[in-house]
């Protein structure tokens, strides 16, 4: 068998295809990089993670505001 798939050129397509694979990760990871170090610069970043601190805040304290109407009712 692994005769045979040399003798096609099995195993050069397939080394070939994992080497474009790699290739694509790679400029995919490179373009991934590029994007967040963008958005750091830019404070993108930085503002969400400040409107899902704000947002959590909120929610924490809307919780509390359910939970004493709950109390108040039973």
């Amino acid at each position: 068998m692994t005769e045979t798939l040399v003798r096609t050129g099995t195993f050069k397509e397939i080394a070939q295809a994992i080497v474009e694979t790699a290739v694509d990760i790679r400029d995919t990871a490179n373009e991934v990089s590029e994007t967040v170090t963008d958005l750091m610069e830019a404070g993108t970043i930085q503002d969400i993670a400040t409107a899902v601190a704000e947002t959590a805040k909120v929610a924490f304290n809307t919780i509390e505001i359910v939970k004493t109407a709950i109390d108040q009712r039973v």
